[in-house]
């Protein structure tokens, strides 16, 4: 009699398999499972056929009642009507029958939807004030995040899109792939490459996003847009407003701006005192608060590289003599030159 008893093996291997990428150890381990009994057989190949053919996001589901997988094989049923505009092959049709027949339990059915969540799983890499930090995608594509500042990256199973969500400040090399146009959002704008240089700032706390293109060209896409968007050229700098939508564009920017902060060097342009302090924060990890928010508003036009602490930086600053600052530990605290200590 045919051994049908169902055995698990680690999800790991799977999504090797899937993936083309296992060593030839784990090869033999696969081979061996799958010679184990026909019920293996079915489950792996079905699921790669599924996978290979960008239909699991169509069948997929939690079924755990009798009624739920009667919906699946409905909807398996009606796959083959006449009229359908999406074409599911014979041999599609074959093994999700198989799935449907020879899954008799939840937990089956759960194990093959942990491999696809695995193989869907987004990366995340973030920084936290006075962290810097540079990783290299699956693709090969390069990233440098600054302060504060996250990315979530996902290669859509489904999909030939490479997708990077973000917040904070990241600089990008991407990889040219013309078959798989590369990303980025940041709040509500997208911005498209096939291979590139550019910088994104997109703080939560700051009422804009920047993007600064240094090599090739990228195309900032958003509701507020229009269907064109904004494509942009080496050496060209944009700024969109979150409350208005609106966008001001920078022609013929210093190539060294967009990557400054990554060489631990600051660049101020007629910034407030508010927005430099708030900047300065992030990358010393220090508190920093104004009694006085006039203040605040105050503006300078500065540059510190990066053998400058934060005292040296406030010591340059305050010779101005607009105001004056007390430390205590982590806390630095300004004080107008009109204000009372």
């Amino acid at each position: 009699m045919e051994n049908t008893e169902r055995k698990y093996i680690n999800n790991e291997l799977i999504i090797k398999y899937l993936k083309r990428e296992l060593t030839t150890a784990e090869s033999e381990e696969i081979t061996q499972w799958l010679h184990e009994n026909k019920t293996n057989c079915d489950f792996l190949f079905g699921l790669e056929e599924l996978y290979l053919l960008h239909q699991w996001d169509d069948i997929k589901m939690a079924a755990n009642t009798d009624e739920e997988w009667q919906k699946l094989e409905q909807m398996i049923i009606n796959r083959q009507r006449p009229g359908k505009t999406i074409p599911i092959s014979r041999k599609i049709m074959k093994y999700a029958a198989v799935i449907v027949g020879l899954i008799l339990t939840t937990s089956y059915v759960f194990w093959q939807a942990r491999i696809i969540k695995e193989l869907q799983a987004p990366m995340i890499v973030s920084t936290a004030k006075g962290e810097a930090s540079q990783v290299t995608l699956p693709d090969g594509s390069k990233v440098w995040l600054n302060a504060c500042s996250q990315i979530s990256y996902k290669k859509t199973l489904f999909s030939n899109k490479r997708q990077v969500n973000m917040t904070g400040e990241v600089y990008f090399e991407v990889v040219k792939d013309k078959n798989a146009p590369f990303i980025v959002t940041s709040k509500n704008i997208n911005t498209r490459v096939l291979g590139t240089k550019f910088n994104i700032r997109a703080y939560c706390d700051e009422n804009y996003m920047t993007a600064m293109l240094v090599e090739g060209s990228i195309l900032l896409t958003s509701p507020e847009m229009g269907k064109e968007g904004i494509r942009m050229k080496p050496g060209e700098k944009v700024i969109c407003y979150d409350e208005s939508g609106k966008s001001e564009f920078i022609r013929e920017i210093r190539e060294r701006e967009s990557i400054d902060w990554m060489q631990k060097r600051l660049h101020f342009h007629n910034n407030t005192l508010g927005e430099i302090a708030n900047e300065l924060e992030k990358q010393f990890n220090i508190e920093i608060t104004f009694p006085n928010n006039e203040l605040m508003q105050e503006r300078f036009t500065c540059d510190f590289e990066n053998n400058e602490n934060i005292y040296q930086i406030f010591d340059i600053l305050q010779q101005t003599e607009k105001f004056s600052y007390k430390v205590k530990n982590k806390h630095i605290e300004l004080i107008g030159k009109n204000a009372k200590h």
